[in-house]
């Protein structure tokens, strides 16, 4: 089998040694062990000791953290490390996904390549898609950015090609010349904002309508990439996103009518409902005193005046609420679907 020359494949990992084996074989049919690359983002001790023995067997790349400063981190290193040793390209790899095809094109003409993805229910250590309950297909159809952005904008969602950095391949040079990382500030929302700002420089962009990548999802809520965090806060990622898909809609796609408060809206909705996921009485009361103190903003009544649920697909009962500042009737509301939606 052919491999690919001049491109990195970063791998983050965190105790993932379970799963890594299946990921670094995937990653094996494109590229070399050498131009492999896994950032271990601090591991414990015993994940460490177990990845070390594939390390060896396949002959990849290996940087240590010096304790878990998270995966925009570990993904900078990797840009870096790819930068340094002349890559042309680089794409990302999480430890507990893998490439779901055998071999994928670099073009050198082009600033960046989207694929299409698999979202997995995870459970084997195969490599065989058939051995996985397909939960989605995230295809990005149209093969026009312009399109895709406007469909973004309508319903956030459902627009999955734009809301993750992997089934993606970068060109280095324009990492390196505008100096493009990931917000190490964001713990949410931190794939989409580095992906609005690394498009704001590209002019050759490819799609591919080839499913190279497969995310795996656990079964239980703990899971979702956009859970429940510790700090509220951080869970509003989407507000610095937004404002990088403002610039890059202004620069490349001027035509584009670029409604902010219906997507901040969008998300905002999405975001208090998976706040109240599966929480004891506790959490909840926490939730209200958190959602009340926002909802004293009149710039979010703003966007939920601006928010359509019809063309999102949304909860006009939520958008009625938050209008009305009811935050009791609101709390329930949010449980409500929450359980709903989770369990």
């Amino acid at each position: 089998m052919n491999k690919i020359n001049n491109l990195l494949i970063i791998i983050t990992h965190f105790n993932n040694d379970s799963t890594l084996l299946r990921c670094v074989k995937s990653a094996l049919k494109i590229v070399n062990g050498s131009d492999i690359l896994l950032v271990d983002d601090c591991s414990s001790q015993l994940s460490f000791r177990r990845i070390i023995k594939i390390i060896d067997q396949y002959n990849i790349n290996l940087i240590k953290l010096d304790k878990n400063y998270g995966v925009s981190y570990a993904r900078n290193i990797g840009i870096d490390y790819s930068i340094t040793h002349n890559y042309f390209a680089v794409t990302f790899l999480d430890a507990d996904d893998f490439f779901v095809a055998n071999k994928f094109e670099l073009n050198l003409n082009n600033d960046i390549s989207i694929y299409n993805s698999l979202e997995l229910l995870d459970g084997s250590d195969s490599l065989d898609v058939n051995e996985y309950k397909v939960i989605k297909i995230n295809d990005h159809n149209n093969e026009n950015l312009t399109l895709l952005l406007e469909k973004y904008i309508k319903t956030p969602n459902k627009v999955p090609t734009l809301t993750s950095c992997w089934a993606k391949i970068y060109n280095t040079k324009l990492l390196e010349k505008y100096k493009i990382k990931f917000n190490t500030k964001m713990k949410t929302f931190e794939d989409v904002d580095f992906l609005f700002n690394y498009l704001i420089f590209c002019e050759n962009v490819n799609f591919n309508n080839e499913a190279i990548y497969a995310h795996t999802n656990k079964s239980n809520l703990n899971s979702l990439t956009f859970g429940y965090l510790q700090n509220r806060n951080s869970m509003f990622g989407f507000l610095q996103s937004s404002r990088t898909l403002r610039t890059l809609l202004k620069i490349n796609h001027p035509n584009i009518k670029f409604n902010l408060n219906h997507l901040l809206a969008c998300y905002y909705s999405i975001t208090f409902i998976r706040m109240f996921a599966n929480k004891n009485l506790l959490d909840i009361l926490n939730n209200y005193f958190f959602i009340k103190k926002r909802l004293k903003s009149n710039y979010l009544i703003k966007c939920f005046k601006g928010y359509d649920v019809l063309v999102a697909g949304g909860n006009k009962e939520i958008k009625d609420l938050v209008i009305k500042r009811s935050i009791i009737q609101l709390t329930f509301a949010l449980s409500k679907f929450a359980k709903k939606r989770y369990g």
